[in-house]
């Protein structure tokens, strides 16, 4: 019999994300958890009080995933670095998406990366609370957008073919930009985030142009941050 491996808050929480992601939220039970590290239901209460600290401990975890890959020093190729980093994350853990939308930042770990976020903005010129208004705008579309992503049927399942079946039945004549588009061409939902984010960050720059001090890059991609949940406060 191999030796039992020592009970850790870490452990119950990176059980609890890896069952979260396997069976879905409204499968992680404190029975459920306690049976797959082989423990009674009650020496959890050792680790953690009760599901909602495993819940904010499971949005840490994911937001301790979000890798920025390197950016230049441009403030919109920095904020779409995030942005990029965050959805990734998101993706990574979809069962989890709906909860982290639904529960406020209140660790420190994870208010680290509001905090670094929110430098991007002000490190570009502008002040505290126009960041946080933006970092909040763009972390509601980022999320948004990834609820939409991982709730729709996927290509192959019966819901999928009922909604295309539906809409390639669309009288032409009432719906003529509906059947040109939504009915004969494939959602892209990668360059539905990159649009977003161009969207995004075009407005920021002519809205704030005469705060905004740090340079802007050039390139035809622009960006906007990523951080937490759409309830930082």
């Amino acid at each position: 019999m191999p030796p039992r491996i020592p009970i850790s808050r870490e452990l119950v929480l990176d059980t609890a994300l890896r069952l979260a992601n396997e069976q879905g939220v409204d499968g992680l039970t404190m029975r459920a958890l306690a049976a797959e590290l082989n423990i009674e239901a009650p020496s959890l209460y050792k680790h953690v009080a009760n599901k909602n600290e495993i819940l904010d401990g499971m949005c840490e975890l994911i937001y301790g995933q979000v890798t920025v890959e390197p950016a230049g020093p441009e403030w919109d190729q920095r904020l779409r670095s995030y942005a990029r980093a965050f959805r990734s994350a998101l993706l990574a853990n979809r069962n989890l998406v709906g909860t982290l939308a639904t529960r406020p930042v209140n660790t420190e770990s994870s208010m680290t990366l509001v905090e670094v976020s929110l430098h991007e903005f002000t490190n570009a010129g502008l002040d505290p609370e126009t960041s946080r208004r933006l970092l909040n705008i763009a972390v509601s579309t980022i999320i948004g957008h990834v609820l939409a992503e991982v709730g729709s049927p996927t290509p192959g399942a019966a819901e999928f073919d009922q909604l295309e079946q539906f809409r390639s039945t669309l009288d032409p004549d009432l719906f003529p930009l509906s059947r040109a588009t939504v009915a004969e061409t494939p959602v892209d939902r990668e360059a539905e985030f990159e649009l977003a984010l161009d969207v995004l960050v075009t407005g920021v720059s002519i809205l704030f142009r005469d705060q905004i001090t740090a340079p802007t890059s050039n390139a035809a991609s622009t960006g906007s941050p990523a951080s937490s949940i759409s309830t930082i406060g």
